[in-house]
């Protein structure tokens, strides 16, 4: 018998000419699937593959794990084996035939990872036997090493007992599994090419998703993980579906970067983990219970988060949350009970300056809720408490406003005072009613000042002694001083306790 010897390193076993490629020097498994070796026979467009190709390939395997079977009825330990697949370029999987125990062609309906030329002596008529097919792969450790999948992964019938482990491969086409069984599915350092991971309507042991690119749409709505569910260092492209999916045990998505993702009647039963995460798109976690412990550590939201309708039945962790790695900003929250809830969680952990921050979202969230038509007072307090001081988190702007105010005072006797009461007016209304970043306000205040100081005939001496009189009180004063004292006085509240609110402790 004519038989050649593999080049690639991970083989170097000996094959049948018909299971060997003279050009590359390589095996059936290992050898490149192109046109050029007539694996296609449509070269142009690649859409239709050799079926004699494709049926070697195949039976080549299934000699393989038949082989193995006859070995595990003598072996006691078969069950503690595991099967490797290294380096192998699987073309196109064979089309699925349904066992007919009366219509026995052993060479027909042995399809993929399944085989009944095993049996061939078993009496046909037998259908108990014949139930008995080939399936040895279902029994093992079953591992895909550097494995290049050039169609469509069907693994939809296996119903995998152990562990099935995909490390490093790259997968050309979609990935089929069977949605029931206790398998525990392993997908290390894998390329899916966009193609879709979809899990969704399944019952799994665990799952393990660790280091894998360009996933095209991650689907496990309606799931339930019995065991841990580790979702780690991804990137999902498109969306990912948690709707109505259950973790039983630990669920961690440790620095996965998600687009649009769905967490909706989701249900962490056990420790939850998105620590260094990234959410490219806004996140509602709507109706979800978060059951255990939830840990959101330097967890980035990129857009808006909304917590509005989460059930928290322990504690959570939300430290250093930002909307961009490197940044300090604070994320952009949906409503007023989002803030209000990452805010207690702070407070309970004794993280007081944090929880500051997430009070001033919650007092802004308030003033958007705030009509000027139904509580006109209430609307202007909490304009003012924003515009002064940020709601006592921006120490800058309070001095600001503190030297515009004066600037202003100082100038009562100038010919330009009527000039600049008009302009401050119509400033104040400006920014009362639109909405304007803290910076940008700053700067308008910061250059105001500096407009009216130059184009006034007051000098910085004035300024500073107009700032100093506001403690002393004469015999007689007018409401106008009155007003302006009572105003400085409030300022300078501000300035304290908003240095206070980036500084104490309780």
């Amino acid at each position: 018998m004519n038989v050649k010897k593999c080049i690639c390193k991970v083989c170097e076993k000996k094959f049948e000419e018909k299971n060997f490629d003279v050009e590359q020097n390589k095996c059936i498994l290992h050898c490149e699937k192109a046109e050029i070796n007539e694996w296609y026979t449509d070269k142009k467009y690649k859409t239709h593959w050799n079926p004699s190709k494709i049926n070697n390939f195949w039976a080549y395997l299934k000699q393989e794990l038949d082989a193995l079977y006859q070995s595990s009825l003598t072996d006691e330990d078969y069950k503690h084996r595991k099967k490797v697949y290294e380096k192998v370029i699987f073309p196109k999987f064979q089309q699925e035939i349904l066992f007919n125990p009366h219509a026995w062609n052993t060479d027909e309906m042995g399809t993929n990872f399944y085989s009944f030329d095993v049996f061939t002596d078993i009496n046909k008529g037998n259908d108990e036997q014949a139930e008995l097919v080939n399936q040895i792969i279902e029994k093992l450790d079953i591992y895909f090493i550097n494995c290049t999948f050039l169609d469509t992964v069907n693994f939809e019938k296996y119903n995998f007992k152990k562990r099935i482990v995909f490390k490093q491969c790259d997968f050309k086409n979609q990935v089929l599994l069977n949605k029931k069984n206790d398998c525990n599915y392993v997908f290390a350092a894998c390329n899916f090419n966009l193609f879709d991971l979809n899990l969704s309507y399944s019952t799994f042991n665990s799952l393990s998703i660790l280091k894998c690119i360009n996933i095209g749409n991650l689907n496990l709505k309606e799931s339930t993980f019995k065991n841990k569910v580790k979702i780690q260092s991804c990137t999902i492209e498109k969306t990912s579906n948690f709707y109505n999916t259950k973790f039983m045990e630990l669920a961690d998505f440790y620095r996965t970067k998600f687009n649009d993702v769905i967490f909706e009647r989701t249900d962490f039963i056990d420790i939850s983990i998105f620590s260094e995460t990234v959410f490219s798109k806004p996140v509602d976690f709507k109706y979800t219970k978060f059951l255990g412990k939830t840990i959101f550590r330097d967890t980035i939201f990129a857009d808006r988060l909304n917590l509005r309708n989460t059930i928290f039945d322990d504690d959570a962790l939300f430290l250093d949350i930002t909307i961009k790695k490197g940044t300090t900003r604070p994320i952009k929250i949906e409503n007023r009970e989002t803030a209000r809830v990452i805010k207690n969680f702070l407070d309970n952990s004794n993280n007081i300056i944090e929880a500051n921050k997430f009070y001033a979202l919650e007092m802004k969230e308030m003033e958007k809720e705030l009509q000027f038509k139904k509580t006109p007072f209430q609307w202007l307090i909490f304009k003012i408490h924003g515009l002064s001081s940020n709601h006592s988190q921006d120490p800058f702007s309070a001095i600001l406003w503190i030297f515009y105010i004066s600037t202003i005072a100082s100038n009562t006797n100038s010919d330009t005072f009527l000039s600049i009461i008009l302009f401050s007016l119509f400033l104040f209304i400006a920014l009362l009613v639109f909405h304007i970043p803290l910076r940008i306000r700053n700067l308008i205040l910061l250059l105001s000042v500096l407009i009216i100081f130059f184009f006034s005939p007051i000098t910085l001496n004035s300024l500073v002694n107009t700032i100093n009189s506001f403690s002393h009180f004469g015999n007689k004063i007018t409401f106008s001083v009155l007003l302006y004292k009572i105003s400085l006085a409030y300022l300078f509240y501000q300035f304290v306790v908003s240095l206070r609110q980036n500084t104490r402790r309780k």
